[in-house]
């Protein structure tokens, strides 16, 4: 579309208004000075050109060559960005520079990674900045380099200091062009190279050429090489798609080839979906369809024209020999649908496939559509499965896909998984191997379990500190205590994660109660010595294990897992409370005349105590009662209360500076000779002077009702008005609305409240699973005598003569019993697995098919009534003979569309 220009000074052309509102008067068209490659004609804002960094950033190809030759270094970085001529290469897209440079200055592989792993300031590599700035080209051929296998190091799973990669980068710059390339690079990446199966090959060609047509316009540095990006890749593919095309057009019409016989390869676009037979009868039906009609519109013809004998035959496809072209499509549902049917023909699970691409897609940002579908899949591919056995064996590893989908959808924080009924069921089994949660539902059942947990929890607190010692220092004790890690049952209970959760709530009650008896047996008139008793020095040495526990769970979760639950903030404040608490009390006692300290002993006593209080609502997550209320307030806090307390303390603040000015204090007379001044401090309702915190105490007194219109008198109109506003801003509109968004989002989070649950419970049970039955207090002995332990015995045994002691708070062991199966088992697990997988993917690909076909079937019923109009005006003019053909054809036409449509 050409630009809109304003019309030339002294011309006769008058402007139109839309140029006069929207082009930009003051715009000049400026002139390069020179158009020599020198720089300028880029009219870019460069440094000294005489470096390689502005060459390359310039994509001064000649000149990036000579001054290299003449003893400049590719990786020499600016300062303060620390950017490469790499680095400035991508960011000012200039790829040419890039090509000569890998041509001719990269010696190896090594070198060519090192020259891209060249971090920036901030940790981006060559991927990370094209993607930042979103230059195709350049992406492009990076990607075509790491298809290549020149990068020796994962170029587009590194992370910068922030924690992104170039798919992230992408996304948050809103660069669709570059994250659509990047997920194709993804899904090719995601099939592995050395799988010979026909439709695997074809899959992977498939991607390569989208990315080769989407670089069609990328030329060489060298203008004399018609070298294009992605040709070698595509070379190294062993497929033609010439003779697949051929092949299949032969199946198609009936050549006695089928699909499966024809290489598996189907049409070279993405329009289908690469499968099994059951696509494949589909497909001839709409080809069947195709020649009904053309059949019968060539017999009206020959009639009219007085010819015989037979239709018109059809030409096939594939004769021409031509290349395929690819259709202007990208990342669709078809395409992931053809990826993961590839991937599940390669081996893969079928099921962390469909996790592996949600997760990429959410990465991108833009895709919505196409990650609800792939989580509906996700559910649909666990509803194809009728009982628990089915459910394990698409889950389970196996020799050629050893992945853990269970493990990833608690990394992804896969909420539509892990809520599912059947993933529930089987974190059931192993959260409670006796059945003790079904004693809940009487009030005997309650009553006996309360009694016995009390017991237990009592004989843990003494045997506990035994086992720990023990195990530390003999190795038959550690090996009686690593029997029944996987497979666990009642005769191991220190294995059994509702145990393991029990003895941590057990001693959260147990740390609360003791903080709240320290509270109200403390008495200010005790000696100063006895200020400091042996409960608070306790429960500081507790605090302190809280503290560690916290840290190892940060260390060996990482950031993302460990910021996720709020429960770690609570802990973390809670114990730090405590500790400074603790810290602040011996120094009171040392100085018992500065009461500041008393007062921030006793308020950090106080959010120690509200800490713990509060932490004590998660011992009712699990419960189906409580549990869905938790997740709802939890929504309610982070979503609408931040949200709301933000607006809030801007509109306090307001009033605040407002009302200090209000009240502000007046000189009513003053002394000439001593130049003092009379003040006058009563302007009403005995006014804070405290800056902004009394200005908000005096703002809460009339929210809450405590003024009165009266303390405003003295200043007349104004404090009225002040009172008016502030009255309705508060009282009206603020606690309206924030009533309003409370009953939204209960409204909107009722429905997803169990859905919640449900994932919350599945993270629980998972983490209980893998960690060790010591807690806090008990950690900080297991972490010193498992040290001094495992220390002493590798200086006595040898590193191989005994059973060390694991010090991790999570242990790694496998989350189910059945994740390997072993020998028939495993040919049994894999023949069930490909039976429900089979099934899911039929099924998928009817439901698609038959979604393509409902489109498309308004387009069919409007050609068959064309033809039929054509044929019964062909009929009058040549008589009635052929009229009642035409009508049977048409209504053969029309009655397998709707056979077709209707999945029949």
């Amino acid at each position: 579309m050409p630009k809109v220009a304003p019309a030339p000074s002294g011309g006769s052309k008058k402007p139109s208004d839309y140029v006069c509102q929207l082009h930009y008067k003051h715009a000049r068209v400026v002139e390069p000075e020179s158009t020599t490659d020198d720089g300028l004609k880029r009219l870019k804002d460069v440094g000294d050109k005489g470096t390689l960094i502005t060459a390359a950033e310039l994509g001064l190809v000649d000149k990036y060559r000579d001054m290299k030759l003449a003893g400049q270094e590719i990786l020499t970085c600016d300062w303060p960005y620390h950017y490469s001529s790499i680095l400035y290469a991508c960011y000012g897209n200039q790829y040419k520079i890039l090509q000569m440079v890998e041509r001719e200055f990269a010696a190896s592989n090594e070198e060519l990674t090192r020259m891209h792993t060249t971090r920036c300031w901030v940790g981006k590599n060559s991927a990370m900045v094209a993607a930042y700035q979103g230059h195709l080209e350049t992406m492009l051929y990076i990607i075509d380099l790491d298809m290549q296998g020149k990068f020796t190091e994962g170029l587009f799973t590194q992370r910068d200091v922030m924690g992104k990669n170039a798919m992230m980068w992408a996304a948050s710059q809103g660069h669709t062009d570059t994250i659509e390339v990047l997920l194709v690079r993804s899904l090719y990446r995601l099939l592995p190279e050395d799988c010979a199966d026909p439709l695997v090959l074809k899959t992977r060609w498939k991607l390569v050429s989208l990315l080769a047509d989407l670089a069609s316009h990328c030329r060489d540095y060298d203008p004399g090489c018609s070298r294009r990006f992605f040709q070698e890749v595509l070379a190294s593919i062993n497929y033609d798609p010439i003779e697949g095309a051929r092949l299949e057009e032969a199946a198609a019409a009936g050549g006695g080839a089928s699909a499966r016989e024809g290489a598996a390869l189907h049409e070279p676009t993405w329009a289908v979906y690469d499968g099994d037979e059951e696509e494949e009868r589909a497909r001839k039906g709409l080809k069947h369809v195709d020649h009904l009609v053309a059949k019968s519109a060539a017999s009206t013809t020959s009639v009219a024209r007085g010819g015989g004998g037979g239709g018109g035959r059809r030409e096939s496809a594939g004769s021409g020999g031509g290349a395929v072209k690819l259709k202007d499509v990208h990342i669709t549902v078809r395409t992931l649908q053809g990826v993961i049917v590839s991937a599940y023909r390669a081996g893969m699970n079928c099921m962390g496939v469909i996790m592996y691409c949600q997760s990429l897609l959410q990465q991108a940002r833009y895709f919505d559509d196409l990650v609800a579908q792939l989580t509906a899949w996700e559910v649909k591919l666990l509803d194809t499965c009728r009982n628990k056995q089915e459910v394990q064996a698409i889950l389970a590893p196996t020799d050629d896909d050893p992945s853990e989908p269970v493990g990833y959808a608690l990394s992804t924080f896969d909420k539509a998984f892990l809520s599912h009924k059947f993933v529930q069921q089987i974190f059931t089994e192993k959260w409670d191997t006796m059945g003790v949660t079904d004693y809940t539902k009487s009030l005997f059942g309650v009553v006996w379990g309360g009694g016995s947990l009390v017991v237990s929890f009592a004989a843990w607190v003494v045997i506990c500190p035994l086992v720990v010692i023990a195990r530390s220092f003999f190795s038959p004790v550690q090996d009686f205590m690593m029997r029944g890690k996987v497979i666990v049952d009642s005769r191991f209970p220190w294995h059994v994660p509702l145990y393991r959760w029990l003895l941590t709530q057990c001693a959260l009650i147990s740390f609360t109660v003791l903080l709240s008896y320290l509270v109200f047996t403390f008495d200010a008139t005790d000696p100063v010595p006895a200020s400091v008793a042996p409960l608070n020095t306790f429960l500081a040495v507790w605090c302190v294990a809280i503290l560690v526990d916290e840290a190892q769970e940060y260390l060996e979760e990482g950031r993302a897992e460990y910021m996720s639950s709020g429960w770690n903030v609570m802990d973390i404040t809670m114990a730090l409370s405590y500790i400074l608490h603790y810290i602040l009390r011996i120094i009171a006692v040392r100085v018992t005349d500065n009461i500041n300290i008393l007062l921030v002993v006793n308020d950090l006593l106080a959010a120690s105590a509200l800490m713990a209080w509060f932490r004590m609502v998660s011992v009712f997550e699990l419960s189906s009662a409580i549990g869905p209320l938790i997740q709802m307030m939890k929504q309610m806090i982070i979503k609408d209360v931040t949200r709301f307390a933000f607006l809030v303390l801007v509109i306090l603040l307001g009033f605040s500076v407002g009302m200090e000015a209000l009240f502000q204090e007046a000189c009513i007379e003053r002394d000439p000779s001593t130049n003092e001044c009379t003040k006058y401090t009563n302007w009403g309702y005995e006014w804070q002077k405290d800056g902004l915190v009394g200005g908000m105490t005096f703002l809460q007194y009339i929210a809450l009702g405590n003024a009165n219109p009266v303390d405003f008198e003295q200043k007349r109109v104004t404090g009225i008005i002040f009172y008016i506003i502030f009255a309705i801003v508060t009282a009206i509109l603020l606690l309206n609305l924030f009533i309003a968004m409370l009953a939204d989002t209960y409204t909107r989070v009722s429905t997803q409240a169990m859905v919640e649950f449900r994932y919350r419970k599945a993270k629980i049970m998972a983490a209980y699973s893998r960690r060790d039955f010591v807690c806090p207090p008990y950690n900080l002995l297991h972490l010193v005598c498992g040290s001094i332990g495992n220390s002493f015995r590798r200086l006595v045994w040898g590193p191989e003569g005994f059973t060390p002691v694991n010090l991790r708070k999570n242990e790694t062991v496998p989350l189910f019993s059945w994740y390997f199966p072993q020998g028939e088992e495993m040919r049994q697990v894999v023949l069930l697995q490909r039976r429900v997988v089979d099934d899911f993917l039929s099924s998928n690909r009817v439901a698609l098919f038959r979604e393509k076909l409902n489109a498309e079937l308004p387009n069919l019923v409007h050609q068959m009534l064309k033809q039929k109009g054509q044929g019964d005006g062909a009929a009058s003019l040549t008589g009635g003979g052929s009229a009642g053909a035409a009508a049977a054809a048409s209504t053969t036409v029309l009655a397998t569309a709707v056979s077709m449509a209707a999945g029949r």
